[in-house]
Formats: structure tokens, sequence, C-alpha cells
């Protein structure tokens, strides 16, 4: 059974709302406030701006704005941010509800390298107007992936990347400003031994990476030992 009512005028109202099975029995009261007359506020996101994407560690700030049709342009403590770190099919607190505007986050580092590729942020903006109407919006803030390609002579040699062993030539995932730790490791393919000679880079044996802005190659040079 559906029962309907409607309000005559504008104002703030508490519905309750009780149940009984015909016997005597009534169930406990659910109440819900209802606004009536009251238009929900309109909230925007302008920083970060649709599109944008960030580097591990930078600081980015969250701006955003709302109007009211009944208060016109709403204060900044009518604003509630919450982030939102998504990964794969899992996510983690980030950042919130903090209250006001120009709120500063620092990008955050991906949880490992399979992470690189299914990890981003959500921003969701809260605007409240004084009657407590509340409307949400959101957007999702991507990393600025990287792709790095890390090459070995002779090929086919074993490097590792954060701890996780790899065969060159490989092409991985990162993000800007993300620190790979690389090492290239003495030795022994088809019965040969080699050692490490160089990295491209100059870096040393074992050495750490900081993502650059765009895709680059990396590359670890061998030499025959004896044996």
């Amino acid at each position: 059974m559906t029962v309907n009512h409607t309000y005559a005028s504008a104002g703030t109202y508490v519905a309750t709302l009780l149940v009984s099975d015909g016997h005597g029995a009534v169930s406990a009261p659910v109440t819900k406030t209802i606004q009536v007359g009251n238009g929900a506020p309109t909230p925007t996101i302008t920083s970060p701006a649709p599109g944008a994407r960030f580097a591990v560690g930078q600081q980015v700030t969250l701006t955003g704005s709302a109007t009211d049709p009944e208060q016109g342009t709403l204060p900044s403590s009518a604003l509630s941010w919450t982030v939102i770190k998504h990964h794969d099919t899992h996510t983690h607190p980030f950042l919130g509800p903090v209250s006001g505007n120009n709120i500063v986050i620092t990008g955050p580092a991906p949880e490992d390298l399979q992470a690189t590729a299914n990890s981003y942020l959500e921003i969701r903006l809260t605007a409240t107007d004084a009657a407590g109407a509340s409307t949400t919006v959101v957007r999702n803030f991507l990393p600025a992936a990287v792709n790095l390609t890390f090459t070995t002579a002779p090929t086919g040699l074993g490097i590792t990347i954060n701890g996780q062993s790899f065969t060159g030539p490989s092409t991985i995932t990162s993000w800007q400003g993300w620190a790979l730790n690389v090492s290239a490791p003495d030795q022994v393919l088809g019965g040969r031994s080699y050692r490490f000679q160089r990295w491209s880079d100059g870096g040393a044996r074992s050495h750490t990476i900081l993502t650059p802005s765009g895709p680059a190659t990396y590359s670890a040079k061998f030499t025959r030992g004896k044996g």
C-alpha cells in the first residue's frame, strides 16, 4: 500500500511513518525531514579542471563554488570535500570530509607497479544550503601515466624494478614523479656470465629513477665475464 501526502505551503516538515499489521502490532516510527519549496544547491568543481592529471608529490588545490535557488551564491562554509583513492576493485579513504574551499592535497604514489594501471582519485564536492538541502558532484582525477622502457645490452638479461624482475626489453607504466628503484645484477645467461657495466642515465648499479613527464628509455649495459 502506498500513502501520499501533499504539503500546501513551503517549509520544513518531519514526516513520520508507522505501520500496523491490523492485529494491534505497530512498527517503530520512521522519520524523514522534508524540505518543501526549497530548491537544492548546484555545486561546481573548478579545480582540478576536467581532464587534468596529477603527478606524484604534486600539490593540487581543490576549488569549487555553489549557487542556490533561494540563497544565491553559497559561502565556502557550505562546501564539503571528500577524496577517495580507487585501486582496482577496492577503495581507500584519502581526504575528508573537509569543509571549506581551496583545500590542498598532494598527489599520491601508486601502491605498487600493478596499481599504476587501475588507480585514481575520486573527488566529491557537496554543497548544503541553510535549509539542509544538499547536492554532490563527482570528478575523477587521474594520474599522469608515463610509459618507461628498460632494455639490456645484450638483450634478454634481467633487471629489477621496485623489487620485481624484468627481462630487457620491457615497458612498464609509471606515474610522473614516482621514484623507481632499479638494479642490474651480475648474472648468467645461456651458460655465459655477464657483469654490470653501466646504466644509460649514468646511475649506479642500483639507483633511483624519478619518473619524468614523458616516455623514456633506460638501458643497462653488461660485459661478458670469464666462464
